[in-house]
């Protein structure tokens, strides 16, 4: 069945072969695209292709050859490869928690965040006292 989102994806893909690179990897839900940029210090975007039409896009950290799977709501490959590109993407991390936040251009929007078990109690202001993780654009200003 033909995924419109995985050929705007690899479109993306091809537009982008100068700093970044495409790899496909398959697995039993279906098949993992992976845009993943020359500069290791920028976020990486991944569709995940479920062989039934539709897909999920999600940004995904790379560190030490790990994959980091961070998954959001199927939203428009363009907004994930966009703020990937720009580096308008970053990371908090604090006790037991982690949040991606994109700077939307009034500040930065929070738009998932994952908790370990144990730290499901509330830590109030652990944003601020979060080790932040900017990630960088895929060219050099």
């Amino acid at each position: 069945m033909v995924n419109p989102s995985r050929s705007h994806f690899e479109a993306r893909a091809r537009d982008l072969e100068d700093c970044a690179n495409l790899q496909i990897r398959e697995n039993p839900e279906g098949q993992t695209l992976l845009l993943v940029p020359n500069n290791p210090r920028a976020i990486g975007v991944t569709l995940f292709d479920y062989g039934d039409g539709t897909s999920g896009v999600s940004f995904t950290d790379e560190e030490n050859g790990i994959s980091d799977e961070m998954i959001y709501d199927a939203k428009d490959v363009n907004f994930y490869v966009d703020a990937a590109t720009a580096g308008k993407v970053r990371l908090l991390h604090g006790l037991g928690r982690r949040s991606v936040q994109v700077d939307s251009g009034d500040g930065y929007k929070t738009m998932d965040t994952e908790y370990q078990l144990w730290s499901l109690f509330p830590m109030f202001g652990w944003r601020s006292r979060a080790e932040v993780k900017q990630f960088e654009p895929y060219r050099a200003e």
